[in-house]
C-alpha cells in the first residue's frame, strides 16, 4: 500500500492503522525525519514498511517512486496530501492560488492517481 503525505494528519493516522493490520506500506512525505519517526511508529505496530522523502507536487519524483512498484503492483493508494493558503483571501495572488490547486488536487490526479491505476487494476482495486 501506498501512503503518500504520511507525516502527519490524516496520512499518518492511516499508516498506523494500517500497521496494526500487518500492511506492507510505502511512506511518502517531503519531510524527511517526520518520515522516519513514522515509518518507526509503523515497525512498532507490526507494519512493514519503506519510505521515500518526496515532493508530491513535482511528477518527476512521483514517476521515479512508482516504477519500483509496479511490477508487485499497487493494492491501495491512500492520498492524504493537501494545504491551506496562509495569507488573508485578498491577498492571495494568482500564483499562491495555483500552488494550493497543485498541492490539493493537481498532485491527486496527475501525479499519482493516474500514475498508480494500472497496477491497481492489475491487483484487482479500481482503476478509475
Amino acid at each position: 500500500m501506498l501512503v503518500v503525505g504520511a507525516s502527519r494528519g490524516i496520512g499518518r493516522a492511516s499508516a498506523l492503522l494500517l500497521a496494526e493490520e500487518g500492511a506492507r506500506l510505502v511512506l511518502v512525505a517531503r519531510g524527511e525525519e517526520a518520515l522516519q519517526a513514522v515509518a518507526s511508529e509503523v515497525r512498532d505496530r507490526g507494519g512493514e514498511v519503506c519510505w521515500v522523502p518526496a515532493d508530491v507536487t513535482d511528477p518527476l519524483q512521483a514517476a521515479r517512486i512508482l516504477e519500483p512498484l509496479r511490477e508487485e503492483g499497487i493494492d491501495a493508494l491512500v492520498h492524504a496530501v493537501g494545504g491551506g493558503i496562509r495569507v488573508p483571501f485578498a491577498e492571495a495572488d494568482d500564483a499562491t492560488w495555483q500552488q494550493a490547486l497543485e498541492l490539493n488536487l493537481l498532485t491527486a490526479r496527475c501525479g499519482w492517481c493516474g500514475s498508480c491505476s494500472p497496477p491497481c487494476g492489475r491487483a484487482g482495486g479500481s482503476s478509475s
